[in-house]
């Protein structure tokens, strides 16, 4: 009895083994069944596009920014320009004023002993006699013609500027909108100048200003008896702009 006791425990030990040996075997079987979770190629391509647009819009926003900071940079030139003429044109104002004031003055000779002496010795009004009047700048020689006056100098030409027109137009570009105003000017003196300063408003139907700013000249100088365009450019303009209006500083 007790050998078949020992030899069924065995039996049921190998049994045991074998079926654990089965379910190890079931579970791998089990495993390689389950397939593996890919990504599917549609969202790589779905970030990769993403990441290409956050990129291009942060390149139209530094574009923008640079655009704003250009913009306000020749904002500021044209003011310091202006300021500067301004102080340059009060400063000879004040020069030829000056100048003017020195040449009105008069200039009295110096006094030598010789002309205290002549004054001292000299007849009172009651002791001098008539005299017969003195002729000067007489021709007593009339094989010598008279001389004629000098002649005096021409003025300086000076510059006339006149405001002839103002037209504006509308453009799209790479950066979007645009507006190009086109400022038409006459020179209507014989000097070579240009004018000083613009006046640029931007205006709704109301006729009611939108923004302004100014804009100061450079470039060529306009000849006399002639006239010149003058453009300016402005991008992303008032989505209500209706018309311009412009005044001329000379």
């Amino acid at each position: 009895m007790a050998t078949q006791t020992q030899e069924n425990q065995e039996i049921e030990q190998a049994i045991e083994r074998l079926s654990q040996k089965m379910r190890t075997v079931s579970d791998a079987m089990e495993l390689a069944r389950t397939p593996i979770k890919k990504k599917p190629a549609n969202q790589n391509k779905a970030l990769k596009r993403k990441k290409y647009r956050f990129s291009l819009v942060s390149i139209f926003k530094n574009l923008l920014l640079l655009l704003l900071f250009a913009g306000l940079s020749y904002m500021l030139a044209s003011l310091v320009g202006v300021y500067i003429e301004k102080v340059k044109s009060q400063r000879a104002d004040t020069q030829t004023n000056t100048q003017a004031d020195t040449q009105a003055e008069p200039i009295a000779p110096p006094s030598t002993a010789a002309d205290k002496n002549l004054s001292e010795n000299a007849p009172t009004l009651d002791r001098l006699t008539p005299l017969a009047p003195i002729i000067a700048d007489t021709n007593l020689n009339p094989a010598i013609p008279p001389q004629a006056p000098p002649i005096a100098p021409a003025p300086p030409a000076i510059a006339d500027f006149a405001l002839k027109g103002a037209n504006y137009q509308l453009v799209d570009t790479e950066l979007g909108r645009a507006l190009d105003i086109f400022i038409t000017v006459v020179n209507r003196g014989g000097g070579v100048g240009r004018p000083r300063l613009f006046e640029i408003e931007l205006i709704n139907k109301q006729n009611k200003q939108l923004m302004a700013w100014p804009m100061a000249v450079a470039g060529d100088e306009v000849p006399g008896n002639s006239e010149k365009v003058y453009k300016t450019r402005l991008l992303e303009p008032p989505a209500d702009f209706h018309n311009i209006r412009v005044s001329m500083q000379k």
